[in-house]
């Protein structure tokens, strides 16, 4: 049946092919068979495709999509979305299509089918050529050629898209020297449309080159061969164009009528089309309708038939559980009562009790949770006082150590400015020994690792934060932290005020704060 749908499929008889793929669609129903179904959606999708039924043609292939991707079938996966690919070419929604286009060709490239490969290759490069995008469709004609050497049909379309788009980069002088080879295998193989479109292009690059005579004669030769009436439109608007140009009215009229003529044939045509799809649309709906009345007068026979059956086996089994109950029921009669308030007390005074113990077991975990609760919160703030104790006595001995440092800087400069001094070795050395024990930074290990004893969330916190920091900028941030003024922290480290402060704008830039953020707040809620 799939075959004969098919083969009615190519020959345009579309009632016949969604007849016998129908008919198949019912035998599957029996006994599924994945391939079989598989081949019955895609092929009513390209059906109603040639229809240009465009909407049904969308809703089958989603389904035989569907059954590729449930079976994992990637050559049947790839071959839907390439058919998805041209239904959406043809709807002129040329974003999808070339989505569809994408992943077919990927697919086929991941699965090693060359032929595939050079097919959705040429679709792509069709496609780009349509949209303009002329580099992008060299790339995919390039890989077309490498794919369809041993096609000689594919091979020649993919040189005649390469060679519209060197006349659109205006080469015509390569195109006329790769087309003879083209004219040759066309004439060699009886390519009727491929010679056509070899003809066109001459005339086209002759027509780049000014050459219009030329152009003129290959024109003529391309209508000699084509019976189509869009290409020979076509055709007939080149010549009327080329015409034109040379000046030969009388040949430009000649053309103009004829496309008018043609005008005239394609809309009688695409009319008679339309009403022969609406006529064959009219005549599916009718043969599913009446398929569908088939369908549903035969489950009504069986649903009568089930219904019956089982009515007539109720009976037969009402009446056997009556005559049994009856036997019996006098005697169970005044036992099941008396067991039914039995139990109804027994249930009762389980239930009370359940809820008292509920009430109980409730009481006890909700005084736990709150004795929990008090003391954590009790815990917390007891932690929250022993940081805050030891920051401060922290805080208090880097004071200390400022006051120090300061003393010692004023003394040390004393004993610089005094010239007096100059000339008492001891004094001088003295001085000098006191500037080194300034710019001796052994506290600073002590510090570091009293202040991340105490603060040893807020380092991990600050160093997941900003992993960038290095340990000048972590010590810096761990001052500003305790609180420490300008002046204090320049004489921890030695430096201007004006050097700590333009240190602390360049920490603010390095963990990217807002100019309005104050540092101290930021690092308090870290």
């Amino acid at each position: 049946m799939i075959k004969k749908g098919v083969n009615a499929m190519y020959n345009n008889q579309f009632v016949e092919a969604i007849t016998f793929l129908n008919q198949a669609q019912r035998l599957l129903d029996k006994q599924p068979s994945y391939k079989q179904q598989f081949l019955v959606y895609n092929n009513i999708g390209l059906t109603h495709l040639k229809m240009h039924d465009y909407k049904e043609a969308i809703h089958y292939l989603h389904k035989s999509y569907d059954l590729a991707m449930d079976q994992q079938k990637p050559a049947d996966e790839m071959t839907v979305l390439n058919n998805m690919g041209i239904v959406y070419t043809k709807l002129k929604k040329y974003a999808d299509a070339e989505t569809y286009f994408l992943k077919s060709y990927d697919i086929a490239v991941r699965e090693k089918a060359e032929a595939n490969t050079g097919l959705y290759a040429t679709n792509l490069a069709n496609l780009y050529y349509d949209l303009k995008y002329f580099e992008k469709a060299e790339q995919y004609i390039d890989i077309a050629e490498a794919y369809t050497q041993k096609e000689t049909r594919n091979y020649i379309s993919t040189k005649l898209l390469r060679n519209a788009v060197l006349l659109e980069k205006k080469r015509p002088e390569e195109v006329i020297g790769n087309l003879s080879e083209l004219l040759t295998l066309c004439i060699k193989n009886g390519y009727l449309p491929e010679k056509t479109e070899v003809l066109s292009l001459f005339a086209k690059a002759y027509q780049q080159k000014e050459n219009y005579i030329l152009a003129d004669q290959f024109l003529d030769k391309a209508l000699s061969d084509s019976k189509d009436y869009e290409v020979r439109k076509n055709l007939f608007e080149e010549k009327a164009a080329n015409n034109f140009i040379l000046g030969n009215l009388r040949e430009v009229v000649s053309a103009k009528d004829s496309i008018i003529s043609l005008n005239k044939k394609i809309n009688d045509a695409n009319s008679k089309e339309l009403l022969e799809n609406a006529s064959l649309k009219f005549e599916l709906s009718k043969s599913n309708y009446e398929l569908n009345l088939q369908r549903v007068a035969k489950k009504n026979q069986n649903i009568i038939y089930l219904l019956s059956l089982f009515s007539l086996l109720c009976l037969f089994g009402f009446i056997l559980y009556s005559y049994y109950k009856r036997t019996i029921l006098i005697q169970q009669k005044k036992i099941i009562a008396e067991n039914d308030l039995t139990i109804k007390k027994l249930e009762l005074e389980q239930e009370i009790n359940n809820r008292l113990l509920m009430q109980r077991d409730f009481e006890e975990k909700s005084l736990i949770a709150e004795l929990d609760l008090k003391q954590q919160q009790e815990t917390e703030i007891r932690l929250k006082e022993e940081i805050e104790l030891k920051n401060k006595q922290l805080s208090n001995k880097i004071l200390f150590q400022s006051t120090r440092n300061e003393l010692l800087e004023t003394i040390v400069a004393l004993l610089h400015d005094n010239t007096g001094n100059k000339n008492s070795e001891t004094l001088f050395s003295l001085a000098n020994d006191l500037k080194m024990h300034l710019k001796e930074d052994t506290k600073w290990e002590e510090f570091n690792q009293h202040f991340e004893n105490i603060n040893n969330r807020f380092l991990e916190k600050l160093n997941s934060l900003h992993p960038d920091l290095n340990a000048n900028d972590v010590r810096f941030l761990s001052f500003i932290f305790l609180n420490l003024t300008t002046k204090e922290m320049a004489n921890l480290l030695h430096i201007t005020p004006e050097s700590c402060r333009k240190r602390k704008e360049r920490l603010r830039i390095k963990l990217s704060l807002l100019k309005e953020t104050d540092l101290y707040q930021y690092l308090i809620s870290i």
